[in-house]
């Protein structure tokens, strides 16, 4: 019973420690594919930035009405953390 008590607790630990492992190597790929996101969007010739979109894409950006259940909108999940605690504070659009 020891024994099989022991070989219980060692398979769960090399669980763990790969699963951990796995877990690490997954974030570092994926910072390795993704960058930060920019402060501001680039800009393209013949489409430049202009007051009224910026006006516009803050309106869709605080829009509950785009979501699927009209209650949330991207600012609940993406906005700025010190505002929003239920932000994360992490760089990157991997989540």
């Amino acid at each position: 019973m020891k024994r099989q008590t022991l070989k219980l607790a060692i398979a769960v630990s090399l669980g763990i420690t790969a699963g951990a492992a796995m877990a690490a190597d997954l974030q570092d790929r994926a910072r390795e594919m993704f960058s930060a996101i920019p402060q501001y969007p680039p800009v393209i010739d013949g489409n430049e930035l202009t007051e009224a979109k910026l006006e516009l894409g803050k309106m869709l950006f605080f829009e509950p009405r785009l979501s699927a259940s009209h209650l949330i909108s991207c600012n609940t999940c993406h906005g700025n953390p010190p505002e929003n605690p239920r932000c994360s504070k992490v760089e990157f659009s991997v989540s």
